[in-house]
């Protein structure tokens, strides 16, 4: 059990590092659209203007928009290639872990490899994490909508408003973190999604009808002063390969007294006197992952 546990903890590790530089490269791209923006609306202010009129302000909306869409097409391409990135490294993990415990897996593991980079390529023409950044930027376009009328109605510069919205402590700025949350939630969900078709397709590769010991997956969270209740509550249980965790709302309400935090913000449905779910992320800002085990990989 002690060289698979070392092997999961540096995938862990890995995972973790990866989703960091993810986050970084969305931020730098996130901060210079909104430097772009700002600019832009700059410019929109130095023209004169005797008075402001609807007009006006429809030209400044537009830019803001167009701004706003800008936005979402830079971070839309960044996170396709973080999501096929980091579906393909659940695989390659998927494949280091079973490999390392089964002796027979070298003949099956490229036929199983291939089967599922097909099934994940075609998974991602639907391109689903694309509607995690179409929401935020249409809230993003009406909060600053928002804004610029409410800057207007009190008499605010076109100078003022430009700060107000896209300047560097601008409200723009200031949703700098819902998009790292995005990108975060989103490349654990990739990640575990294709995690999730790896250990099908092993499963149904390797596991006869009726094996007594079959393929499960495993809750493996990262356990630090960051932790959510429901991460330490959920860390180690398992499920079978198409099954769902449970985890009873109690464990999670007794670590969120130990860590003396609020247990908000999941996202597993409530059943009864449990949380369900079979994939990550199970609440916002989620480190966690699934891994492939087997009850006797524990001796």
């Amino acid at each position: 059990m002690y060289r698979i546990q070392r092997l999961l903890d540096r995938q862990g590790r890995r995972l973790e590092t990866l989703s960091d530089a993810e986050a970084r490269r969305f931020l730098r791209a996130f901060d210079d659209a909104r430097r772009q923006l700002h600019e832009d609306l700059r410019q929109l202010a130095r023209a004169p203007r005797q008075r402001f009129t609807l007009q006006h302000v429809r030209v400044y909306l537009a830019q803001v928009e167009a701004g706003i869409v800008q936005l979402q097409n830079r971070l839309g391409e960044q996170l396709d290639a973080g999501v096929r990135s980091h579906q393909e490294r659940a695989l390659q993990d998927l494949l280091s872990a079973i490999g390392a415990q089964e002796a027979q897996f070298p003949q099956v593991g490229r036929a199983i490899e291939l089967e599922v980079l097909g099934r994940l390529s075609e998974r991602r023409g639907l391109l689903l994490h694309r509607h995690s950044l179409l929401r935020y930027g249409a809230q993003l376009i009406e909060e600053m909508q928002r804004a610029l009328t409410v800057g207007v109605a009190r008499g605010a510069t076109w100078r003022q408003v430009t700060e107000q919205l896209a300047g560097p402590t601008g409200l723009m700025a200031g949703q700098r973190h819902r998009a790292a949350l995005i990108v975060r939630m989103e490349i654990i969900r990739a990640y575990n999604a294709g995690h999730q078709e790896s250990l099908q397709q092993a499963a149904a590769v390797l596991d006869e009808p009726g094996e007594a010991d079959p393929l499960l997956a495993k809750a493996d969270e990262t356990r630090d002063h960051r932790s959510h209740p429901f991460s330490r509550a959920l860390h180690g249980r398992t499920r079978p390969v198409d099954g769902e965790w449970r985890v009873p709302i109690a464990e999670v309400q007794k670590y969120a007294r130990r860590l003396k935090k609020r247990a908000s913000g999941i996202l597993w449905r409530q059943a009864g006197n449990a949380y369900v779910g079979q994939l990550y992320p199970a609440h916002f800002a989620d480190r966690g992952r699934q891994v492939p085990w087997r009850r006797s990989w524990e001796s």
